[in-house]
């Protein structure tokens, strides 16, 4: 277990370095979130820390989301271009 939370703690901090680094670029942000929920995801697996259906659940649950946020940002794009 302590394994797990230094990598996790590890991963939090280049996530957060990372956003940082993105400033306003919304695509470059969005390009780290899905790096970091894939990346946590995966360091669960490694450490047998899943839990069952909750955590399919959440990631079904952020997906839609993402699909959402996605469609949003290239309609916005798309207007502002007209």
């Amino acid at each position: 277990m302590e394994q797990y939370n230094a990598a996790m703690a590890n991963l939090d901090e280049v996530y957060k370095a990372e956003v940082a680094a993105a400033g306003d670029n919304a695509a470059e942000k969005l390009r780290i979130d899905e790096a970091y929920e894939k990346a946590k995801l995966a360091l669960k697996k490694k450490y047998n820390q899943l839990g069952g259906d909750e955590d399919k659940n959440a990631l079904q649950k952020f997906n839609q989301e993402l699909m959402i946020t996605t469609s949003t940002a290239v309609l916005f794009s798309a207007v502002c271009k007209q």
